[in-house]
């Protein structure tokens, strides 16, 4: 190993992961590097044995595995895991992975360090991550960039427009000088989602490379993921859209309004969210998403609109069945 000081900290918030967490930490030490690394893992108060599997790691693997073990949920008082774990980071790289994702290549913190060091006109990388169930079946979808650029170099205005659905946690790596913990504006602290300032604020010192390869695995349909339980309380669907809007507000104050245009675009879009939740089809049809919509796209806003509990238990269905024969694919093998 060439260098003996810590050159990347990977950043792993966890919360009853139990299922979960082994993997993610494997992952971790399967990375084959020329470089120092840490794992910085924040259990915010765990319920269940999340707490017990992380310290049987720490003790096999000391000097690498530094754990957080709060005996009060931090969540729950406001405050973000991702704040209190940083603060103790010492590495020039932060690698980002939540305990119920895991990353899939031996490789990614090398590559993803080799570009930063090559190139430090750039702020971030990130790549492409594959969905899976949470026994690991593939799902063959992944959170991936809607449009590729020829250098793979997005700048602030892609990332705005991204409205923190392109780049997922689990394939973020960036530069710990750009995002000063003890500097941090206020929107982050008051954000409802950690990742989406986050993002910005990186953005908004620089340029982001993203690999075309799938690097991590997410997992969706978690029991009591964040993710499951917000689609599931239309209400607090439509706060989250609401905190988000005023994220993005503040966020554009914090730039001095330079990429007005790209905000307001994705404020836009969120109101159109927030009214297609309320069923308020008079707002709806003068927008213009509305009207520059298909007829199929047009028909189903509509009858979302006069029918979301039709709507809801169309999706639930759809969701039910997957499962189904995801367990039925699982039960065969």
């Amino acid at each position: 190993m060439k260098n003996s000081k810590v050159l990347v900290s990977i950043n792993c918030i966890t919360y009853n992961h139990e299922q979960y967490i082994a993997e993610a930490i494997e992952s971790f030490l399967m990375q084959e590097t020329n470089f120092k690394y840490e794992i910085l893992i924040h259990d915010d108060a765990s319920t269940d044995k999340t707490t017990e599997i992380i310290k049987e790691y720490e003790k096999k693997y000391p000097h690498i595995i530094k754990p957080i073990y709060q005996s009060e949920n931090q969540y729950s008082k406001g405050k973000k895991a991702t704040y209190l774990n940083l603060k103790r980071d010492t590495g020039k790289y932060i690698a980002m992975c939540e305990g119920d994702d895991y990353w899939t290549d031996t490789h990614k913190l090398q590559k993803q360090v080799d570009i930063l060091e090559s190139n430090s006109n750039l702020v971030a990388t990130f790549h492409r991550v594959e969905e899976v169930t949470p026994s690991k079946e593939r799902k063959n979808t992944y959170v991936e960039v809607q449009y590729e650029k020829i250098n793979n170099i997005y700048d602030i205005e892609d990332i705005i427009r991204f409205d923190g659905k392109r780049i997922h946690v689990s394939s973020l790596m960036f530069r710990s000088k750009y995002f000063d913990v003890n500097n941090l504006p206020l929107f982050f602290h008051t954000a409802v989602v950690g990742d989406l300032p986050m993002m910005l604020i990186l953005a908004s010192k620089g340029d982001f490379y993203y690999f075309d390869k799938a690097m991590s695995s997410t997992r969706r349909g978690v029991v009591n993921g964040a993710s499951e339980r917000l689609f599931n309380d239309k209400k607090k669907r439509i706060s989250t859209n609401n905190k988000i809007i005023e994220t993005y507000a503040e966020f554009n104050e914090y730039t001095d309004y330079k990429y007005d245009i790209q905000v307001n675009e994705v404020i836009n879009l969120r109101r159109f969210l927030i009214n297609k939740l309320e069923g308020n089809f008079d707002k709806i049809k003068k927008t213009d998403y509305f009207k520059n919509s298909r007829m199929s796209k047009k028909a189903e806003l509509i009858l979302y609109c006069y029918f979301p509990e039709l709507c809801h238990g169309i999706v639930l269905l759809r969701n039910n069945l997957m499962k189904v024969k995801t367990q039925r694919r699982g039960s065969s093998k």
